[in-house]
């Protein structure tokens, strides 16, 4: 996993913790709920999209051509 996409992992499971502070009571309810959120997040995950979202997205792909990845 490239940072940027760790980044956008770690981004998403802090607005998923925002979305459910009511159900955090101690490090046992952050663990379920963080349980809870990456098999949803990696369903969502596709095969590499080839449209870029975001001003990261077209940085790391100028990136990858640069280096030859592409």
């Amino acid at each position: 996993m490239r940072s940027r996409d760790t980044e956008k992992t770690i981004r998403e499971l802090q607005q998923f913790m925002r979305e459910h502070e009511d159900e955090i009571t101690d490090e046992d309810s952050i663990h379920r709920l963080a349980m809870v959120f990456m098999p949803q997040h990696n369903s969502r995950l596709q095969p590499k999209q080839t449209e870029p979202e975001d001003a990261s997205d077209y940085l790391e792909l100028a990136e990858a051509a640069s280096s030859g990845e592409l």
